[in-house]
Order: structure tokens, then sequence, then C-alpha cells
């Protein structure tokens, strides 16, 4: 499990660094980029991700998982180079409404209904 840990935090971590190099300043989103962007700010966005990361650095031995857990969290690596090929070099280019709308239905979906599935199982 540890080395399903460390590749999904690296990946994250990715993540994170992509987010960052992609998306000026750090004001609300729609302030930059326009009506189709989300009043969030790139800050925010990345705390979520990093409570992401904070959440698998917990997992250890003891901790209650169920499968489908771990085979979302093995196959982080991949789905996070597709959000970041796919998606957030768009955010630049002019094809930000289309962008957004992935990139954040992924973040929200890792977070609401995964990782914070086993919270309180240990």
């Amino acid at each position: 499990m540890q080395d399903i840990k460390k590749n999904a935090i690296e990946a994250l971590k990715k993540l994170q660094t992509s987010i960052s190099s992609s998306i000026a300043g750090d004001n609300l989103l729609i302030d930059h980029y326009g009506w189709y962007a989300p009043a969030i700010k790139k800050s925010e966005l990345n705390d979520q991700i990093e409570y992401i990361i904070s959440s698998i650095d917990r997992i250890d031995e003891k901790t209650k998982i169920p499968d489908s857990l771990i085979d979302v969290i093995k196959s982080l690596p991949d789905r996070i180079q597709k959000i970041i090929s796919n998606n957030i070099t768009h955010i630049q280019n002019g094809n930000g409404g289309q962008a957004f709308p992935p990139l954040l239905s992924f973040i929200d979906w890792l977070f609401s209904q995964s990782i914070q599935s086993y919270h309180g199982q240990h």
C-alpha cells in the first residue's frame, strides 16, 4: 500500500503544480477568466487537493478501506495525467470554458465520494 500511496500523492502534487503554473495570480478565477470560470481561487483549489493528499497519507495498515477506494487510489496517477494533458493545458489557450468543468468535477468527486468515505473507519 505504501507504493500506491506514494504514487498517488506524487500525482496529486503534480496536479497542484500544474494548476499553479497554468493559472495566473490568486484572484477569483471568474474575475480572471470570465463567466465560465468558477468563483474560487487557485489556492482554494489547491487546498482541496492538499486535503486529499493528507487523507491518503493518513492511510496505514490498520485503516479499513474498501477495495473500491484502493482501486481509485491506484488509478490516480493515470487519471491525473489525463486531466493535466486534456484539461489543464486548455485553461490558458481560450478553452477554459470546456476545461474547468471536468477538472472541478474530478476534484470534487475525489474529495467527496472517495477519500472522505473511509474517515472514521480506523
